[in-house]
């Protein structure tokens, strides 16, 4: 996130008694949230009628996990961020903990060892992955 980026200039500004954090992380929170939400909901409305997934009810579906994933995905961003010392630290950190998720989402590697079975519980990909196939294949 910009947090690292705007860390000199938050502290400067709640020093100086602007604003409470709280304000200054619902303001980015709420700005930033159209931007996030707008190019994968323009995907999803692209490609749901080209591949035929089903209907508007399945449509709204997808659209509501997708847009929890997103988010997800972005609340760990702005933590990391918010975490990190430096850019460098936080893309690194971001960027294996994105990647543990997507191996224990289990879209990668079905086959864990046991010592590493509990990373597929911990993947909230793996959560939305098997939402995602009960949306697009029950019938019901």
């Amino acid at each position: 996130g910009s947090f690292l980026v705007e860390r000199s200039i938050i502290n400067r500004e709640r020093a100086s008694g602007y604003y409470r954090l709280s304000s200054y992380f619902m303001a980015k929170t709420m700005t930033d949230m159209p931007l996030i939400c707008v190019l994968p909901t323009f995907y999803l409305i692209v490609t749901f009628p080209i591949t035929g997934l089903g209907g508007f009810v399945q449509f709204c579906r997808l659209w509501a996990f997708l847009m929890l994933g997103v988010l997800v995905s972005q609340s760990f961003g702005q933590f990391i961020g918010s975490l990190a010392l430096t850019v460098q630290r936080a893309i690194v950190s971001a960027t294996t903990l994105m990647i543990t998720f997507l191996l224990g989402g289990g879209f990668y590697v079905t086959k864990f060892t046991p010592s590493l079975e509990w990373l597929r519980f911990l993947s909230y990909i793996n959560y939305l992955y098997n939402a995602f196939v009960l949306i697009i294949f029950d019938s019901t």
